[in-house]
């Protein structure tokens, strides 16, 4: 943890320690901020150095921890990653935060995120439907706008199935949901 003073480096740390390896619980989250008041103020200049250093681990944990603290400057931090196309980053879940946070300024970073993983995704599209999802859960103009381009018969069907669902189009679509789930 270069360019980190030794009282950053010791908050880490013991951030990590409380919170543990794993999924991080919501509760796990609130105790840990709970019993460090610094997490909170000190979360996203944290990200910024994880980011910086491409601590990919670190990042996207703490990420987690500022979905549930919800910092201003969260949803900056994660677009710039995501549009950077490091490699290494879990990209699914930096995806779910943003649309979690209804993070509207994404709608771009997203959409491009969506066209670059759709053909690599296959046969699953675990990336692909995290997009829209967060899409769906964003809900503006830009966002339907863009969901509304992946219902296009150009794509493949589950990844028209899934916009269309979230733009509550599928039956309109002649969409048999037991076919797609089955």
């Amino acid at each position: 943890m270069r360019n980190l003073d030794d009282s950053s480096r010791r908050l880490i740390d013991e951030a990590e320690r409380l919170l543990g390896s794993g999924y991080l619980e919501e509760g796990a989250i609130r105790a840990a901020a709970q019993s460090i008041p610094d997490i909170a103020p000190n979360v996203i200049s944290w990200l910024r150095h994880f980011r910086s250093e491409q601590d990919w681990r670190r990042l996207e944990k703490f990420s987690e921890v500022a979905r549930v603290l919800h910092p201003e400057e969260l949803g900056p931090i994660l677009c710039e990653v995501l549009d950077s196309d490091s490699e290494g980053v879990l990209k699914e879940d930096l995806i779910e935060i943003l649309g979690e946070i209804e993070y509207t300024e994404a709608v771009p970073v997203i959409e491009k995120v969506l066209r670059e993983s759709v053909l690599s995704d296959a046969p699953y599209y675990q990336l692909s439907v995290k997009c829209i999802y967060s899409l769906g859960r964003i809900g503006t103009s830009a966002a339907r706008d863009v969901l509304h381009q992946f219902v296009d018969s150009a794509w493949p069907d589950q990844i028209r199935w899934h916009s269309a669902v979230e733009l509550e189009i599928e039956e309109e679509l002649g969409f048999d949901e037991e076919q797609m789930l089955g």
